[in-house]
């Protein structure tokens, strides 16, 4: 989901196969425990890759193409929460995302987000 193009790609050839798309649920995630000291550098991109940048392509692609009436759907994590120092790299990509989908509906084009 990270990859742009490819959720494009998804979205039209589900637009392609059932004619459109009425809801969407975005619930990306990945998480490989680590403590701070031993997380490196890719385990951090990763995160930042799945967590937030391909939770935003699928809602991106979402407000663009899901029908009117339709719903976009945003899944999040309890890790944040849990403070758990195994979740070092995760936590921050985390943290950042959930505050995003409040602002959405307004500027979500024929969709809201729920």
């Amino acid at each position: 989901m990270a990859d742009a193009v490819q959720v494009q790609a998804l979205f039209a050839q589900t637009e392609l196969q059932f004619g459109g798309v009425d809801i969407v649920a975005a619930a990306a995630g990945m998480t490989r425990p680590a403590l701070l000291a031993d997380a490196t550098d890719a385990d951090f991109s990763d995160h930042a890759a799945v967590n937030i940048r391909g939770t935003f392509n699928v809602v991106r692609e979402a407000a663009r193409r899901v029908r009117d009436g339709g719903r976009i759907v945003t899944v999040s994590s309890t890790t944040v929460a849990l403070n758990d120092p195994a979740m070092a790299s995760t936590t921050p990509p985390r943290a950042r995302w959930r505050g995003s989908p409040g602002s959405w509906p307004k500027r979500s084009g024929p969709a809201a987000s729920r």
